[in-house]
């Protein structure tokens, strides 16, 4: 009987956990992570107003302008459309996938569209980052598992697999007790935080006039960076081999999909300019649209070091042509839908 009382208690215990931890989590607002957060919220205020979404890392932060796409649009197809490039720094899978749900539970009214970057799931996860909020906040259960998913996948050594594995599961446990949390949301209850000045929360002068996109700077590709990218390039014009996905990245891709479907919205895959042969995906769910800029013989504007910024981002004068890439094809398409 002591013993049954025991586990009883225990399973009374932890019942009462998780309900708290949940009730707590649901009643907390968006964490404010720097950077991510301002999207977050001018996109949370503005959300009835948008048609189309870019989703992704730097490489469409700094490489997709949406008032040049919404303009070359309208003057193709007399269709007045307005986008927002909610793509930012290092927002890899799990990440991005998660910021994707975040925007489909926000019930947007007038979006339709959905351009989705691929990348590889980022289950790396390095030691300097492993503590900050940028890395906790999006560890669900459903993200932590996908993370954990390419950990086993991926061709890290056997401690190592162990060691993201235990960091990652201790990331999702913090994150799921909503450790410092309570704190957060008594700082601002109390006033603490208003006082930290709700204006840094606004949008950045970086990129508020252009809808999310930020340009890089103009330091020209020079020196041993330029050397590699060229010589990354020729080899990309020999050869380019798809690359197949990794199970636990077709199967993410293949979610976030079908959901983004459910929800009424069509979804744009998108490969973006790079000479990195692993990202030469294969493998996407049938019927849906995949649009590739890996090739160098095919898109050659995009790999002239004129228009780098560095080995793996554009410039401004890079971002303007692969806007101009991106909105005539799109343009294209709606011309031709009956």
């Amino acid at each position: 009987m002591t013993v049954l009382r025991t586990l009883l208690n225990s399973a009374l215990f932890c019942a009462v956990l998780s309900g708290s931890c949940w009730a707590i989590r649901e009643a907390l607002p968006f964490p404010k992570v720097l950077g991510v957060y301002q999207k977050w919220l001018y996109f949370q205020q503005h959300k009835d107003e948008f048609d189309a979404v870019f989703i992704g890392s730097s490489r469409v932060y700094h490489g997709v302008i949406p008032p040049q796409f919404d303009a070359r649009v309208k003057a193709a197809t007399g269709r007045t459309l307005r986008t927002f490039n909610f793509a930012y720094d290092a927002m890899w899978p799990p990440e991005s996938l998660y910021m994707t749900r975040q925007i489909l539970a926000m019930k947007p009214a007038k979006l339709r569209w959905v351009f989705i970057e691929c990348l590889d799931i980022y289950a790396d996860l390095d030691p300097s980052v492993r503590d900050t909020r940028r890395t906790a906040y999006w560890h669900d259960v459903r993200h932590t598992a996908m993370a954990l998913a390419a950990v086993r996948d991926q061709k890290f050594k056997p401690l190592d697999k162990w060691d993201l594995s235990m960091t990652h599961s201790a990331i999702l446990l913090r994150n799921w007790t909503s450790q410092g949390r309570g704190a957060e949301w008594l700082s601002y209850e109390t006033g603490v935080e208003r006082r930290k000045k709700d204006s840094r929360w606004e949008p950045p002068d970086a990129w508020k006039n252009d809808a999310g996109y930020q340009p890089e700077d103009e330091a020209p590709l020079a020196g041993a960076e330029l050397q590699r990218f060229t010589a990354a390039v020729e080899a990309r014009r020999k050869s380019f081999p798809p690359a197949p996905m990794l199970p636990s990245l077709r199967k993410a891709f293949a979610e976030i999909l079908a959901e983004i479907r459910a929800a009424g919205i069509e979804p744009i895959v998108m490969v973006t300019p790079t000479v990195l042969p692993r990202e030469n995906f294969d493998g996407f769910p049938p019927g849906v649209a995949v649009w590739r800029y890996h090739n160098p013989n095919g898109y050659p504007a995009l790999y002239d070091p004129v228009n780098r910024h560095d080995f793996t981002h554009l410039n401004h004068a890079g971002a303007q042509i692969f806007t101009e890439l991106l909105a005539t094809r799109f343009a294209t398409m709606l011309n031709e839908k009956p």
